[in-house]
């Protein structure tokens, strides 16, 4: 099944990269279906991450926020294949974003390398700031 996901994902962005229309819908749900086959190959191919362990599907009570977590990122990726233009989408994609990385700290508090990343999230903050500062810049010289 992550293979099928996966290869259905890059397809989604071959139509996205390929197509005549370039659709950022296209790169969202590629990006969305992508990632949860990445994801679910970390239960199959059992993966060890450094400071977890090795990734069984009984950990997927712990893990449950990477899919928060990949539909907000799929969102900006969304913003971003727009070329900036709705800058509305960053709003489920900040709500998603953190509900995910909440959800990890909750899930993951003993693990230090995600709490070595929670001390970088004002990082994410100024990230989307310079992206809506740019898009705003963009947008006012193209009128």
């Amino acid at each position: 099944m992550a293979r099928h996901c996966v290869l259905v994902g890059v397809v989604f962005w071959l139509g996205f990269i390929f197509g005549s229309e370039h659709d950022a819908g296209q790169a969202f749900v590629g990006t969305i279906v992508m990632f949860v086959g990445l994801f679910f190959f970390l239960f199959t191919l059992n993966v060890t991450l450094p400071g977890f362990g090795m990734v069984e599907w009984g950990d997927m009570g712990r893990l449950w926020p990477a899919f928060p977590l990949i539909v907000g990122i799929a969102f900006v990726i969304m913003w971003i294949a727009d070329r900036f233009r709705d800058a509305g989408v960053l709003v489920p994609a900040a709500i998603l974003l953190l509900v995910g990385f909440g959800g990890f700290a909750f899930t993951l508090q003993g693990m230090t390398v995600f709490q070595n990343l929670l001390q970088w999230w004002p990082v994410l903050l100024i990230v989307f700031g310079v992206a809506i500062l740019i898009q705003s810049v963009t947008r006012s010289r193209s009128k």
